[in-house]
């Protein structure tokens, strides 16, 4: 019982870490479009409310995934 809760608990943790990179990666593809249409476009209303749905939320939600994370030890560690 306790074995399969904690092989639960770090399948968990990886599929966070997962969500985290998949996040990172999209950033990444997408900055150079971000660059030309939303920073050195006039900000306005649109632009503000982008910037702060890509970059506050993302961040306060990866935030929130990463307390909770265990240690990164295998399961039989």
């Amino acid at each position: 019982m306790v074995k399969a809760t904690l092989s639960i608990i770090y399948i968990q943790d990886y599929l966070s870490i997962l969500g985290g990179v998949i996040l990172y990666y999209d950033w990444l593809l997408t900055l150079d479009d971000e660059v030309q249409y939303a920073w050195q476009a006039q900000k306005n209303t649109g632009v503000k409310l982008f910037l702060l749905n890509r970059y506050f939320s993302s961040l306060v939600l990866r935030k929130g995934e990463l307390s909770g994370v265990h240690s990164f030890r295998s399961p039989g560690d």
